[in-house]
């Protein structure tokens, strides 16, 4: 089965909401996978080093030579997740590291987290490892995001495999309707 995007943001915003009241740690990578369209194993091996400068959040970050620009919103919730930790991590820590341990999350932990969370929500969508960076795409896109530049962000070959991978149907140029 297929992953979906949570293409309602009144659900989006549910989830956040709840996920900030159980678990910050899950509401920043939530929220910072939403508005980024990283990969979910590249999120999950982020160091505090990768994203602070000393005290303080960077506006872009670079994974595998691939810049990801940091929303001012999206750079206030990791400077409160920090401070939340308060001098309890060091700067080479995981940012979502396990409670159990030092070491990360996993994949399947993610999808629990995300599962569970729209479960008690009530919202209907089949969530998977996947579904942040769709979610990502889709709005980024339905907001007006260059297709191309989209394409480039989620590292696809061609805008007809980003639109499927959004979800997004191709609407059929209509001849009909051009006229200059």
């Amino acid at each position: 089965m297929e992953c979906s995007v949570i293409k309602n943001k009144e659900d989006i915003r549910l989830i956040k909401a709840q996920l900030e009241q159980t678990n910050y740690r899950d509401y920043v990578l939530f929220t910072l996978g939403i508005n980024t369209g990283i990969k979910l194993q590249d999120l999950l091996v982020l160091k505090f080093e990768d994203v602070f400068d000393g005290n303080n959040v960077q506006s872009i970050i670079v994974i595998r030579d691939k810049s990801y620009f940091l929303h001012k919103v999206v750079q206030q919730i990791l400077q409160k997740f920090r401070n939340k930790l308060g001098n309890d991590f060091n700067h080479s820590d995981y940012m979502f590291a396990s409670q159990k341990g030092k070491e990360p999350i996993d994949r399947s932990h993610v999808y629990r987290i995300l599962n569970n969370s729209a479960k008690k929500l009530n919202i209907n969508v089949n969530l998977g490892t996947q579904s942040l960076r769709k979610t990502y795409g889709y709005h980024f896109y339905n907001d007006g995001g260059d297709l191309n530049q989209l394409r480039v962000i989620l590292g696809q070959s061609s805008c007809n495999i980003t639109l499927k991978y959004i979800n997004i149907e191709k609407e059929p140029f209509d001849a009909k309707k051009f006229f200059l």
